[in-house]
């Protein structure tokens, strides 16, 4: 497995064993916590109850502090994953409430916290996630965060009846998704759009334009 033991994008009881042999040879807490929760994330899309068992033995043995905020987001997006929504609910409350406790880690899960609610239709969820969302307009670095912060509000907005809010930010939704350069003079691909989900790109569309 070289450098890359903790890696895997594959799982089975060789592999198993090889990775935890190598997991306790390593030292600190931390350096533990990192490895079971990068191992956790190659496998949190077809593996998804092997990664929350890596992601559960970090909480349980290894609570690393700075890690903790990525942990708990980690197993919201293994619950979306298992389509166990109410458990993603509560998984996502718990990193942002962790990076709210140590500042200095700041994750993906407002966005995703965020997309994860207007995708899945949950409007109870609206007003949580749009104060979140409002609260870190700084954070947005790449179009893609452009992107789906805008998407978001623009259906919120949009649902709650605000039809010009949800015309703005649907258009710098939009926008992002046309956007082919980062801003970053060395990595001018990073942090773009992508293939964003057309059900939601027609949406957007029928906002701007109703």
């Amino acid at each position: 497995m070289g450098c890359d033991w903790y890696r895997n994008e594959e799982w089975n009881d060789n592999i198993e064993k090889a990775f935890f042999d190598r997991l306790n040879r390593s030292r600190g807490q931390f350096h533990k916590a990192q490895y079971l929760r990068i191992q956790a994330v190659c496998l949190e899309k077809e593996e998804p109850e092997v990664a929350l068992r890596l992601l559960d033995l970090i909480i349980s043995e290894y609570p690393e502090p700075s890690e903790l905020a990525l942990v708990y987001f980690q197993k919201a997006e293994c619950y979306v994953s298992l389509s166990m929504l109410d458990n993603a609910v509560y998984w996502y409350r718990k990193s942002l409430d962790q990076e709210s406790v140590y500042k200095n880690v700041k994750t993906d899960c407002y966005l995703n916290y965020s997309v994860f609610a207007v995708t899945f239709e949950l409007e109870e969820l609206y007003q949580e996630v749009k104060k979140i969302l409002l609260s870190n307009t700084e954070r947005l670095k790449f179009p893609v965060d452009r992107y789906r912060y805008h998407m978001s509000l623009s259906i919120i907005e949009w649902e709650q009846g605000d039809c010009l809010k949800a015309k703005e930010h649907a258009g710098l939704a939009l926008d992002a998704i046309s956007n082919e350069y980062s801003g970053f003079r060395y990595h001018s691909k990073v942090g773009l759009v992508g293939n964003p989900d057309n059900r939601i790109v027609n949406k957007l569309l029928e906002i701007l334009h109703s």
